[in-house]
């Protein structure tokens, strides 16, 4: 399911990964509750639940969330 970083929003469901198509920066907020930053090459699946991906702090494009 494509993602649009959103500093407001959560995605409305917790993703059990991402797989994101152009590599940069990755600001999330995990399923925890903790805000982690990543940095990520393209073509990267990054293994951890999120409720959230913040717009501020993202440059990486082409987010996709991994749902069950």
């Amino acid at each position: 399911m494509p993602v649009t970083p959103d500093d407001g929003a959560g995605l409305g469901f917790t993703a059990v990964g991402l797989y994101v198509e152009t590599g940069g920066t990755l600001a999330v907020v995990t399923v925890s509750g903790d805000a982690r930053t990543f940095t990520v090459g393209d073509f990267s699946i990054v293994p951890v639940g999120v409720e959230q991906v913040m717009a501020t702090g993202t440059s990486a494009a082409g987010i996709h969330a991994y749902r069950v």
